[in-house]
């Protein structure tokens, strides 16, 4: 059976094949039935495939995304067995590579279970880091553009270092005599260059040194390495914005 017979049938609506269960049994053949019905031999042969799957060929309907399995005959009556029905036809994946994919399929090329494994390609990575880049860039205060020095000396270095900024330290007045979070963090560091900047003088050479402690922890946890303490924080690594309480977290 082809992808797009398969496809057409499991798109039938539920009154669709009920229509061509009753051409088939006033017909008695699968050939006059589907002249009867306007459908192709293939086509109706498949649909007549898909309602016995379902039920409304008996013994009785199955359940709601159940297919019958198996009918056994009985001194009590016909035993069904129902599962759960097959998904759709597989289709290659659109977008992402396939790192891997295993997909076990039926007979009929349906769907039985699928394990896949995607990752976007080297372009489509690069355009989601651009776009977010872009976002980013958004926010950031704006500075006219400064007319380059007229000259610079040779034989001094500028120095900028910058060490313990500690962004995400959570702080409050009540408790420590000054406010810290990151919004602080970052006016302060941004403040710190512009003044380090207009007071240096025209040197040829500048160096950064960024020394330790740009963060105030570096896991998923607000804790101490060592002996697990808590300690105030401003934000974490799954969100983008200060805490509303003033303590940001506890240990019991």
């Amino acid at each position: 059976m082809s992808n797009d017979r398969q496809r057409a049938n499991t798109r039938l609506s539920k009154q669709e094949l009920t229509r061509r269960v009753a051409a088939y049994q006033q017909h008695g053949t699968i050939t006059k039935a589907a002249h009867a019905c306007g459908v192709k031999k293939s086509a109706f042969h498949d649909s007549i495939k898909r309602a016995a799957e379902l039920g409304l060929m008996g013994p009785k309907e199955t359940l709601p995304g159940y297919a019958i399995k198996s009918l056994i005959e009985t001194p009590n009556g016909t035993y069904m067995r129902q599962a759960k029905e097959s998904g759709p036809v597989y289709e290659a994946t659109a977008g992402p590579a396939v790192k891997g994919k295993t997909t076990l399929v039926n007979s009929e090329g349906r769907i039985v279970t699928q394990h896949i494994m995607e990752r976007a390609d080297a372009d489509q990575q690069r355009a989601a880091i651009t776009a977010m880049v872009e976002a980013l860039k958004e926010d950031l205060p704006r500075v006219s553009i400064m007319p380059a020095p007229k000259g610079c000396r040779e034989d001094l270095l500028n120095f900028f270092c910058l060490t313990d900024a500690h962004f995400g330290m959570l702080a409050w007045r009540e408790e420590t005599g000054a406010d810290y979070d990151i919004e602080i963090a970052e006016q302060l560091v941004t403040d710190w260059f512009a003044a380090s900047i207009d007071l240096a003088p025209d040197a040829h050479t500048a160096v950064f040194a960024q020394l330790g402690d740009l963060a105030h922890y570096d896991s998923m946890e607000t804790v101490t390495a060592c002996k697990q303490a808590c300690f105030g924080f401003g934000f974490t690594f799954t969100e983008d914005h200060p805490s509303d309480h003033p303590h940001g977290t506890s240990c019991d």
